[in-house]
């Protein structure tokens, strides 16, 4: 199954990015989430559950207008919907680890300039035990963590503060 986002064309605001899955053939392809609400990054769990990046949580950020994104988790048919971030600002790209546990990136000022405040964090796939994984008190920005295959390692992109999320690749 290939999970993907998709925005129609449409004006800003009347057009919101939703969540579809299809097979790999292409058939069967069903919109799974719906609403005013930008849904993306989806992430399939060991269990069957999705998680995702969504508007949802009805925020802004600190800092600038768009709306806050933040983790939520589904069933693959998008029922049982409901947050596993309660954070303020933004997060991205969340990816499965070997021990089953979540990775993503966070946008997270507290006590640190703004221009390093994307790390990496992580938590369980019911959203309990959220800890920071990396970031904390770097001079870089953090997108698309992954962890590194037989390895201790996470490959990372380096990326600058809003800009694009393209960079060069770190191994923590």
């Amino acid at each position: 199954t290939i999970w993907f986002a998709h925005r129609p064309p449409g004006r800003p605001g009347e057009a919101y990015w939703n969540l579809y899955r299809m097979r790999a053939d292409g058939g069967d392809c069903v919109r799974v989430t719906d609403g005013p609400f930008h849904d993306y990054y989806p992430c399939v769990l060991p269990d069957g559950g999705v998680i995702f990046v969504t508007t949802r949580c009805r925020a802004r950020f600190l800092c600038w207008v768009p709306l806050s994104m933040v983790l939520f988790r589904m069933d693959a048919d998008g029922s049982n919907m409901r947050p596993l971030s309660f954070a303020n600002l933004s997060e991205w790209g969340p990816s499965v680890m070997r021990d089953g546990r979540i990775i993503w990136t966070r946008s997270e000022y507290q006590d640190k300039g703004a221009d390093y405040g994307h790390t990496l964090w992580a938590a369980r796939p019911d959203g309990t035990h959220v800890e920071l994984i990396y970031g904390n008190n770097t001079d870089w920005n953090l997108m698309n963590g992954r962890e590194v295959p037989d390895s201790d390692e996470i490959c990372a992109t380096l990326i600058s503060h809003f800009g694009d999320f393209n960079g060069p690749i770190a191994f923590l």
